[in-house]
């Protein structure tokens, strides 16, 4: 029965995502791992668009579309699979304590940090005084020396929380390509 279990569970595509406020080195008591199931994946890499980060998009399948690029006219770029996988990178401050005062600011919307970290936010959305249902939205932040990359959800849509905390793990597992 075990080794049928981990025959059965061995194709399942996982991935260590760094988190805690250490230096990754492994060598920092503040270091941990957390296992991420991203579900089937494939890595997309950005460097013919001028960033050089790895990303892992969901892997196309029968009913899963290739993913798409657009290249934005002030040198962002949005990543499309179907409907439920849609992020947004550019360059940026990486000030993710300025995002989050934004998102607090709000006229129109309160919301609700789900998950607050130094280098990321998952939050749910929420039209003040209504009874419309929330939206989920994330911001990622990765450096790469002192250059930094924001992630988010493409705005204007709707994800479900699923969906949305999909893309926020997707988000934060990204990896900036060694230099060759």
């Amino acid at each position: 029965m075990k080794k049928t279990l981990l025959l059965l569970s061995a194709p399942v595509i996982m991935l260590f995502a760094k988190c805690g406020s250490g230096t990754g080195d492994g060598n920092d008591e503040n270091d941990s791992v957390q296992v991420v199931d991203l579900g089937t994946i494939a890595d997309m890499d950005l460097s013919k668009y001028g960033y050089p980060l790895i990303v892992n998009v969901p892997a196309p399948s029968p009913n899963t579309p290739e993913a798409t690029v657009d290249v934005l006219d002030w040198g962002g770029i949005e990543i499309r699979v179907g409907t439920n996988f849609q992020i947004q990178i550019s360059g940026g401050e990486g000030d993710v304590a300025q995002k989050k005062s934004d998102i607090q600011n709000e006229d129109i919307n309160e919301s609700t940090f789900l998950i607050d970290e130094a280098d990321a936010i998952f939050y749910r959305s929420k039209v003040k005084g209504t009874e419309i249902a929330p939206e989920y939205h994330f911001f990622v932040v990765k450096k790469d020396g002192n250059k930094y990359f924001e992630i988010e959800d493409i705005k204007g849509e709707v994800y479900e929380e699923s969906a949305a905390k999909r893309m926020f793990d997707i988000a934060r597992a990204i990896k900036i390509k060694p230099t060759a």
